[in-house]
């Protein structure tokens, strides 16, 4: 039967009688075995949580934001404009403020973002890890909320219960200044398994203008694209086909900064993993630590002069 002859002069090596050439060949042929299953185990765990970013994280916050005081008389025309640019799959107005959230004893900071649930549809697959009730209860004049689940958990409420908002900016009196308060009923709870569910709070679009103290306008647009890899390129688009006049900036969503900037290291360093086997010499191994853990997102957004620091473990020499 005819056989290679790499395979002929390994398995005469592997099978030869001399116990250290033996010896050698299995070691080698050991670590060869073993350095391909850490990198395929790595590169299996690297596409993992890259779909989990994409279908956890990507799909429920819009990629890009368009900020600027918007009246609700030119949201649409905005909006349309927006839509009409190559690589734009949606957009939806939105107001968003800090505050706290409270009930029943316990409390939380929170981002109130007050949103058109069906336009929000088109930016945000949010609607998908509502588990109880619907983001379709967000009526305006209702004062609704839909909160997520480790929130909940946290104020111990339900479906149907009450909590109470509490917003920084309130009235000064001659005891001081008192907070805005205002009560809202729980009409849905999602769960994203992800931070999202601990921070973000939405309510009607319409009620929290007059929350916020911005009847009759806008923060902006959430856009969602269909590259978050040109998405800073893509608003730089949107804002100059909308036009300078309408005051408006570009952010890239902090969570798309990091799946870029994630994906591009990876790219670049292509999971940079390496065995070495020797004797009677010390190994020599180095690594890179990013100064800023914010920085590289910033980087790949077009940000440059990011600092960079580099040492090496033996000699403990850095360089800038």
């Amino acid at each position: 039967m005819f056989r290679p002859v790499a395979f002929n002069i390994g398995l005469r090596y592997a099978l030869s009688r001399r116990s250290f050439v033996s010896f050698i060949s299995v070691v080698a042929i050991s670590g060869l075995v073993l350095s391909v299953a850490v990198l395929l185990l790595v590169t299996a765990v690297m596409n993992g949580f890259e779909r989990e970013m994409r279908e956890r994280i990507l799909a429920l916050v819009p990629h890009v934001q368009l900020r600027g005081r918007i009246a609700d008389s030119e949201v649409e025309q905005i909006r349309d404009r927006t839509l009409q640019i190559d690589q734009v799959l949606g957009a939806a107005p939105y107001v968003e403020a800090s505050g706290l959230i409270a009930a029943k004893g316990a409390s939380a900071g929170v981002t109130f973002t007050g949103i058109d649930p069906q336009r929000f549809e088109s930016v945000s697959d949010l609607g998908r890890f509502v588990t109880e009730g619907s983001l379709t209860s967000l009526v305006p004049g209702r004062f609704a909320v839909v909160l997520g689940r480790p929130l909940a958990l946290r104020l111990n409420v339900a479906v149907g219960d009450t909590v109470m908002a509490v917003l920084p900016d309130g009235a000064v009196t001659i005891v001081g200044l008192i907070p805005r308060q205002k009560r809202l009923e729980v009409v849905g709870i999602f769960d994203t398994h992800s931070e999202l569910d601990s921070r973000a709070v939405y309510i009607a679009l319409a009620d929290g203008q007059r929350m916020f103290r911005m009847k009759g306008t806008v923060q902006g647009l959430n856009v969602r694209v269909n590259d978050v890899f040109a998405a800073g390129d893509i608003a730089a688009r949107a804002v100059a086909h909308i036009g300078e006049g309408a005051g408006l900036s570009r952010v890239v969503d902090a969570s798309a900064r990091q799946f870029v900037s994630g994906n591009r290291l990876s790219a670049r360093d292509d999971v940079s993993s390496v065995v070495a086997v020797g004797s009677g010499r010390g190994v020599q191994s180095g690594f890179c630590a990013h100064h800023g853990s914010q920085s590289a997102a910033w980087r790949c957004c077009g940000v440059e002069n990011i600092g960079w620091r580099c040492a090496l473990d033996r000699d403990g020499v850095r360089h800038p």
